[in-house]
């Protein structure tokens, strides 16, 4: 089955508090881009990047310079799901699988990527995730309190998250169907949306796989920028 990553390069990196793509800022001396797209490189058949326009001639430096190449670029939308439909946009007809991963997650592992590709071969979607620790409150209006949700019941959704290219492609369509039937006034701008309309479509077969390790419960830069690495 041919597999094909959607690897995502848009970020702006403001919640890490810097003006600069969060993708390229250097993690012991090469972008965490570059090292994302090495590893995923050994599992895919080939890579759409997703960036913004005025990243591109950065971003092409860096490539070169870690001598690292990619088979398409798209331009990112106006949100997460437009860019990866940008994406999707260019895959070959023979892509059977997709993984969708975050450019600013640059120490994902080899048995993750592979992890989540057998359970896309034998349910149709694998989702990197891991327990969540904290107590989560579900809250009303005005912030009022109105259950605190298990923690065993919760997950923490990571990348690559991967699916067949027919149900990511699917959920795209129908998610694009309910912007134009709303005419843009109710967007699923967020992913809790987008995942709720796969898992949908999944009927209940949406699978998500646990990965270990401290550094894999969160946005790997953040963990990165706390322990002073950059």
């Amino acid at each position: 089955m041919s597999t094909w990553c959607i690897l995502l390069s848009g970020g702006n990196g403001l919640r890490m508090g810097t003006q600069s793509n969060k993708t390229l800022i250097s993690l012991l001396g090469e972008p965490a881009l570059c090292r994302a797209l090495r590893t995923l490189r050994r599992h895919a058949d080939g890579v759409i990047l997703v960036i913004r326009p005025q990243d591109e001639d950065e971003i092409h430096t860096a490539l070169n310079d870690a001598q690292l190449t990619v088979d398409g670029v798209a331009y990112g939308g106006a949100d997460r799901q437009e860019s990866v439909r940008n994406g999707l946009s260019l895959l070959p007809e023979d892509c059977d699988i997709v993984l969708v991963h975050d450019g600013a997650r640059p120490l994902v592992d080899d048995q993750t990527i592979e992890n989540v590709l057998s359970s896309v071969r034998k349910y149709g979607s694998g989702v990197a995730a891991t327990p969540v620790t904290d107590t989560i409150k579900r809250v009303e209006a005005d912030d009022i309190v109105a259950d605190t949700p298990p923690r065993g019941q919760l997950r923490a959704v990571q990348t690559p998250q991967g699916f067949s290219r027919a149900l990511l492609c699917r959920a795209h369509a129908e998610e694009n169907g309910e912007r134009e039937h709303h005419n843009d006034r109710h967007r699923h701008n967020d992913a809790a949306a987008f995942f709720a309309l796969l898992f949908a479509l999944e009927r209940g077969e949406q699978r998500l796989v646990p990965i270990p390790g401290l550094l894999r419960g969160g946005r790997y830069l953040l963990f990165i920028h706390t322990f002073g690495l950059l």
